[in-house]
């Protein structure tokens, strides 16, 4: 149930986010920062409103150029990304995130609340991470400075009696995901488990391809910042260059199956913005890019009937010759449970550049349980042996199987003995008094 519980937190921590005005007053005060959307919204100088026929700025671009100014813009953004091997860096990270259900009616939960059920939970993070895009690995941390949970009321939910998980570190490789939750402590395993066991801390070790971590594994690394919420492992642009432009018939705007596609420029105060939609009324996804963020993306949205159903909006700092996020506005929608009708994104997702590395060399420990610090009595539960670990001097030391009672004793290196140490000492000491004895006897011989 732990293990659950924890799963389900990083997924609606990490993902899903929740406005609410009056939980909003409640983020206020507590952080003393702004929980509203449309203060964050306000922070974009790229938000731009999207082409219409009253606004004679934007110009269309004819059909036969289309191609052509769509594979310059595909190429840019594939230039861009592809110059990323190694990044490292850190953003402070705002969002609010509502509790999915049944999660937030877990019994004990709610015992413990009172009776108040917690239904969306406000944090503020340090957000840091290491990104080896050759190795294909990633550290990531999100260093939890303040975080309350409310009921639907928008009641602030007091005391050490919600869910919050704290901070959360971990490390994704091709091989496997680890994670470990610093602030949470667990019961003993259950076989081996006594009414005077202490609670533990516990890292966990899945398989890379375990569910439900690898659902949001691209989210807690750089590649989110490139990449769809629906679609974690592709890139942003990939409809454009997979789907549009193999499929765009010449001169017609439109691809193969029908699909209309519109691009529209316009220059102001020396930029050159370009507006793009795919789509019709049904399902429309629009995307804009401008010449001073490299004509990287700075925002993009999928509408569904009109209605915004998520959308991104980015701004770019040049690091090292490659443009990355300086800040980053995420909104999704939530789906009414009674209806599944979309509504407007009332969710959001705040990210703000504190610095950043491009291509500067990592040191290999970074992506190794070295990097989480971990004290030698925490308990490390590896679902791929399933076995639990204590990590030593550098090393995995087994503790007990899972479900077994008998506990693992390893084979203790005799420097790790106190019994060996005087042993060995002893025997050592008696070396010495026999060749100091044996000296001695030869030099009385010899006189």
């Amino acid at each position: 149930m732990q293990r659950i519980l924890s799963y389900a937190s990083l997924l609606f921590a990490i993902l899903f986010s929740f406005t609410n005005p009056k939980v909003q007053n409640s983020f206020e005060s507590a952080f003393g920062l702004e929980g509203n959307l449309n203060y964050y919204e306000s922070q974009f100088k790229s938000i731009l409103q999207a082409p219409s026929s009253d606004d004679s700025s934007w110009q269309r671009v004819s059909n036969e150029k289309l191609k052509e100014t769509l594979q310059f813009l595909v190429d840019q953004q594939n230039s861009n990304y592809d110059r990323i091997r190694t990044w490292s860096g850190t953003y402070e990270q705002v969002q609010s995130a509502r509790i999915p259900q049944p999660l937030a009616e877990i019994k004990p939960i709610v015992e413990q609340n009172n009776g108040s059920i917690p239904s969306s939970s406000v944090r503020e993070d340090v957000y840091r991470f290491f990104r080896d895009f050759k190795a294909d690995k990633t550290f990531f941390a999100f260093d939890c400075k303040n975080e309350l949970f409310c009921n639907d009321s928008g009641t602030v939910l007091e005391g050490e009696t919600n869910i919050g998980q704290g901070s959360l570190e971990g490390i994704i490789t091709s091989k496997e995901n680890i994670t470990f939750w610093r602030d949470l402590n667990y019961g003993y395993p259950s076989a081996i488990a006594t009414p005077s066991s202490p609670s533990v801390k516990m890292c966990q070790i899945e398989p890379a391809n375990s569910l439900p971590l690898s659902d949001v594994s691209s989210y807690l690394d750089p590649r989110a910042f490139f990449c769809p919420i629906v679609e974690p492992q592709s890139k942003r642009w990939r409809e454009i260059e997979d789907i549009v432009l193999p499929h765009l018939k010449e001169g017609s705007g439109k691809t193969e199956v029908g699909t209309p596609v519109e691009l529209y420029e316009k220059e102001s105060d020396g930029i050159v913005w370009f507006w793009l939609n795919i789509g019709g009324s049904a399902i429309l996804n629009e995307y804009a890019f401008s010449s001073d963020s490299g004509y990287n993306i700075i925002h993009h949205a999928v509408i569904d009937d009109g209605k915004i159903v998520n959308s991104i909006n980015l701004e770019y700092a040049k690091v090292n010759e490659v443009y990355v996020p300086s800040a980053m506005l995420l909104q999704y929608t939530t789906r009414s449970a009674q209806t599944d009708e979309v509504s407007k994104p009332n969710n959001f997702r705040y990210l703000k550049l504190v610095d950043a590395k491009i291509n500067e060399s990592i040191p290999s420990k970074q992506f190794t349980l070295d990097a989480l610090d971990l004290d030698e009595d925490v308990l490390i539960q590896n679902t791929i042996d399933e076995t639990y670990y204590h990590y030593i001097d550098g090393k995995l030391v087994p503790f007990v199987k899972f479900g077994s009672s008998e506990l693992i004793i390893p084979k203790t290196p005799v420097w790790r003995s106190p019994v060996r140490m005087i042993a060995l000492g002893l025997g050592v000491l008696l070396i010495i008094v026999a060749v100091i004895f044996k000296t001695r006897r030869k030099q009385v011989e010899t006189t």
